[in-house]
């Protein structure tokens, strides 16, 4: 599908690409609010259960016969998995769907990237190129902002991406075979361009996650889960490296387990969207974090969760309509560079970072 005559030449940014070629139907707007809040820790298995219990409570109350779909991060779904295990007559993997939240898992891709990057002067690049200060370039290695990180790694995976095809290009005057069979010699040939293609990879697996969250892909989705876990492995990220292939694994069974589940799912409803533009569904976990922003903007819940009369009045306030800044817009508001503009300086500096990782693909 051809890009929009609105976009400039050279000023289309990845979720602005994606929102305009996107040929999946969207999902509709869905509604979302809070549970009422608890002052117990998360992490403790009585907890877990109770809430559990709750939202089955609630599910049998809306709509009878519905499986439970719960999402949690990682350290949720370990005691959640782990209570289904013990529990099977009453929480087993044929009665509810446990998920592993999106955002999470694609804060773990990003601290995974930046284990790989680290000491690699990757970082030093962005400073060096005036994209962003020392400060904010050693932050880019982990995910304390998830969306600046993002797009550093689009920035990056872009860098990468021309280089080598320039390269390619270059050497097809001499000799003539294919990028596929080029790229393979030269990784064996340069520890230095396998390890920037190696890069290539990583980063090309964070962006098509992203993309498939976005666009309420569950096949891609899935594609992607498989091909993150050996490098989750390989780059030792010990709790999602152990809990991700159990997740994946749910999601296979599927079909067999709540065949009405899966076919949900494909219709893009694993994510949420709280609003109509293109290309803008969020995980749950996701869409409970910016809930949690709200609620935390209301007195600051967190210094009154042992109150209860100051929750009560939180709540009231809140829970009426959590999400008032929803709209109907239809156009995603990162067609243009507003990424760009927000997190570093002119795309000047990105082109100064080309021209730095240049000699990456010529030696």
């Amino acid at each position: 599908m051809a890009v929009s005559n609105n976009f400039k030449s050279g000023n289309i940014s990845f979720s602005g690409y994606h929102a305009e070629t996107n040929g999946l139907p969207s999902t509709a707007v869905c509604n979302n609010t809070l549970l009422p809040l608890l002052p117990d820790h998360i992490q403790s298995p009585a907890t877990v259960r109770h809430l559990i219990n709750i939202i089955s409570s609630i599910i049998d109350n809306v709509n009878y016969g519905q499986p439970v779909v719960i999402t949690a991060d990682q350290p949720v779904f370990a005691i959640a998995k782990q209570l289904q295990w013990k529990y099977p007559d009453l929480y087993g993997e044929d009665k509810m769907i446990i998920m592993m939240g999106g955002l999470h898992i694609e804060m773990a891709i990003e601290n995974m990237i930046g284990k790989w990057l680290s000491g690699s002067g990757w970082t030093e690049l962005f400073f060096k190129t005036e994209i962003a200060s020392s400060g904010r370039s050693e932050t880019l290695l982990k995910s304390s902002h998830v969306k600046r990180t993002r797009y550093a790694h689009e920035v990056s995976i872009a860098a990468l991406y021309i280089l080598r095809n320039n390269a390619y290009r270059d050497n097809q005057k001499t000799a003539v075979e294919s990028l596929e069979t080029w790229v393979a010699r030269r990784c064996k040939e340069s520890a230095q361009f396998l390890f920037w293609q190696t890069t290539i990879i990583l980063e090309g697996i964070l962006l098509n996650f992203v993309r498939s969250i976005r666009t309420s892909d569950f096949c891609l989705f899935v594609q992607m889960l498989e091909e993150l876990c050996p490098w989750l492995f390989a780059l030792d990220l010990i709790h999602y490296s152990r809990w991700l292939p159990v997740f994946i694994k749910g999601l296979k069974e599927l079909p067999v387990r709540h065949p009405q589940v899966y076919e949900a799912f494909q219709k893009g409803h694993f994510t949420s969207r709280k609003t109509n533009a293109d290309f803008s569904a969020i995980s749950d976990d996701q869409l409970h974090e910016q809930n949690n922003k709200l609620i935390k903007g209301c007195s600051g819940a967190i210094n009154n969760l042992h109150n209860n009369d100051e929750l009560l009045k939180i709540e009231n306030v809140c829970l009426v309509d959590i999400s008032p800044e929803a709209s109907d817009g239809t156009k995603y508001f990162g067609v243009f560079y507003i990424l760009q503009q927000l997190f570093f300086p002119p795309e000047s500096s990105d082109t100064a970072l080309v021209l730095i990782l240049k000699k990456f693909f010529q030696t």
